[in-house]
């Protein structure tokens, strides 16, 4: 069985993150489900109802370059379900994007392409598409000098379209020019079953999040510790149970995966966990994960029993339990939100959750066309 390493051309899993990190066009593929993955696709703010959310979905992968179409099936409450790209020289690359977007779900389309291309090009795309009984939401044009995308639909509706920036240093196209040896188009449109089911998918997921988390602050970065929390171990298909450790200040200092159970359970051993807390006398803060490999994050009372006494064994070493984290397939459900009264009560952690529970945006939404 091909490895995720050796599949990618890598021998390590350190060899690996640094291409994805570097958004080689070799992991092209990994990069793009990996942000996918992060996706947010349930607890509110999950449907791609105003040009601004979309954008905020797509900030951090590539933009198309001029041969290239990046896509985002939704389905028809506009969640997205498949993010994909395809090169229009490559009719089999075009071939397998539909069949998995088609296969996840997915009723309407929205189109990224880059603003260099023709408006007969672009106009081809999207008929291409229409053809199929797909829906186009809404076509934007990726301007490589501003680094922005327009709205079509915008720019129908009012006239003129306004540019939705994205983010500094993040979008940036690489034109992939021909086909390099080893990266054929057909293995970057490899589907999402078939990168989650590689061997060592497990091992580099894992390594990832912990890459990605150590050093953020649980105050400030509180979403990003849950996307990368997803990418971790949305799809391991073990119960894995693990401490995320800070100091006093929010800064992530440890992050630790400690137990690997079964498909429905894991055993946490409380000796492990303390003496993990307490191998380091900067930690002040804690929170503990773990996944439901079923997909369904809603806890078990087991889960809220252990909750209550990992808080009450916290507060006796001085040391405030701030959240229980469980990952599943659409979103992690977090216990200091949903059911505070059995983690510690740490207002500026509660403040933290509340402001991003109020950040809204007061964006026009699509209009669905369906």
């Amino acid at each position: 069985m091909t490895s995720l390493y050796e599949y990618f051309g890598c021998e390590t899993r350190e060899e690996l993150y640094k291409l994805v990190k570097e958004d080689d066009i070799s992991v092209r593929s990994l990069v793009d489900f990996i942000e996918f993955t992060k996706a947010d696709l349930n607890k509110g703010g999950g449907a791609l109802s105003s040009p601004h959310s979309l954008v905020e979905y797509v900030n951090d992968i590539s933009m198309p370059s001029r041969s290239e179409v990046v896509t985002i099936f939704v389905s028809t409450k506009l969640e997205p379900l498949h993010l994909g790209r395809f090169d229009t020289r490559n009719k089999e690359g075009f071939k397998m994007m539909v069949k998995e977007g088609l296969e996840a779900g997915g009723v309407s389309v929205f189109l990224i392409q880059n603003a260099s291309k023709s408006v007969a090009e672009k106009n081809e795309i999207i008929n291409d598409f229409e053809l199929f009984g797909l829906n186009v939401v809404d076509s934007f044009d990726y301007r490589e000098t501003e680094n922005a995308l327009y709205s079509h639909e915008e720019a129908s509706r009012q006239g003129v379209a306004s540019p939705h920036y994205l983010k500094e240093g993040r979008g940036k196209s690489k034109d992939y020019g021909e086909v390099t040896e080893g990266v054929s188009y057909e293995e970057y449109s490899r589907s999402v079953e078939s990168i989650t089911t590689l061997k060592g998918y497990d091992e580099f997921s894992s390594y990832y999040a912990k890459q990605e988390i150590l050093g953020l602050n649980i105050f400030e970065d509180n979403i990003l510790i849950k996307e990368n929390l997803k990418v971790g171990y949305q799809y391991d298909y073990q119960e894995s149970f693990g401490l995320i450790g800070c100091n006093a200040d929010g800064e992530v200092v440890l992050f630790e995966e400690l137990f690997k159970g079964s498909p429905n359970s894991s055993v946490v051993d409380r000796k492990v966990l303390l003496k993990e807390i307490l191998s380091r006398d900067d930690i002040k803060l804690i929170s503990v994960f773990h996944n439901h490999p079923s997909g369904n994050p809603n806890p078990s009372m087991e889960d809220v029993k252990i909750t209550q006494i990992l808080t009450e064994m916290c507060e006796k070493i001085d040391v405030d339990m701030l959240d229980h984290f469980v990952i599943g397939e659409k979103y992690v459900y977090s216990f200091a939100k949903e059911e505070s009264e059995v983690v510690s009560e740490n207002q500026k952690y509660k403040r933290a959750l509340k402001r991003q529970s109020n950040k809204k945006f007061h964006q026009q939404s699509f209009d669905l066309g369906l």
